[in-house]
């Protein structure tokens, strides 16, 4: 079944877009160190990824394998915050359209300055907790 992500889903959300409800792929999830549990998550429109972390309150659909790497999900409510000047796509509530699917398109990373970077796809959840966002 083919998938149709949202088209410039990624620019639209870095640019302030907060009301599209945007289908995206996640292309990797990596548990971080911090106070509290945290997921940083890699997001795809099929041609643009960005950084993303995941609302601990939506922690339990990670553990679950509700969310993995490679599932396409709509994003319901999302907010963009600057951390480090760079910024994040913070997940507060998410649907798993389909829990599995193969990486759609060919994404790269979204750079601040809306160029392309090329960005090499890692398939799997990471156990170790990394050490900072970037």
């Amino acid at each position: 079944m083919p998938v149709n992500l949202t088209s410039n889903g990624i620019p639209a959300i870095l640019s302030g877009d907060i009301n599209s409800k945007p289908l995206l792929q996640i292309l990797e999830i990596k548990l971080i160190n911090s106070a509290q549990e945290r997921y940083r998550l890699i997001l795809s429109d099929s041609v643009s990824t960005h950084q993303a972390m995941l609302a601990t309150q939506l922690n339990d659909r990670v553990k679950s394998g509700a969310v993995r790497t490679g599932s396409v999900v709509q994003l319901i409510e999302y907010i963009c915050s600057t951390v480090q000047n760079h910024k994040i796509i913070v997940v507060l509530n998410m649907e798993t359209i389909i829990p599995e699917c193969e990486i759609i398109g060919n994404p790269n990373k979204h750079t601040e300055s809306g160029t392309m970077a090329h960005n090499p796809v890692s398939n799997g959840i990471s156990q170790h907790p990394a050490q900072s966002f970037y």
